[in-house]
């Protein structure tokens, strides 16, 4: 017995259906799930409240999230003329739960006075002071 095989131009609308439909599926679900594992810079308005204080050499930050389902996977900063910018990362799958609460050290610690936190952009971030 052979089995034949069939070229896609031979094969009529509703067999290209068959497969174009699961194919959507995967790269649908493909997509959300990576898009769910990659962490991104969190909105400012879904910070709720930020505590910053700083305590010998270390600038320690501690809040939570606005949306329970959020999870903390990080955070980026720079430091440039004694003004820190920091931008605190989430992920929908991966990271952990419940807030945020991190340390960082720095030589300079004691001269920042503020932090602009930021969000997806410039346009999206806020100053607040160190207690």
């Amino acid at each position: 017995m052979k089995t034949q095989f069939h070229s896609p131009q031979h094969l009529t609308q509703s067999q290209q259906l068959k497969w174009l439909i699961p194919l959507l599926l995967v790269v649908a679900v493909g997509c959300t799930l990576i898009y769910g594992y990659i962490a991104k810079n969190v909105e400012v308005s879904q910070l709720d409240p930020i505590t910053i204080s700083e305590s010998d050499g270390f600038i320690h930050v501690k809040g939570d999230f606005k949306d329970d389902s959020t999870r903390y996977a990080g955070y980026n900063y720079t430091i440039v003329d004694g003004k820190m910018v920091l931008s605190i990362k989430a992920a929908l799958f991966t990271g952990k739960k419940g807030g945020y609460d991190f340390k960082i050290q720095s030589k300079n610690a004691s001269s920042i006075k503020e932090i602009t936190i930021r969000g997806k952009n410039e346009k999206d971030e806020i100053v607040l002071p160190i207690k």
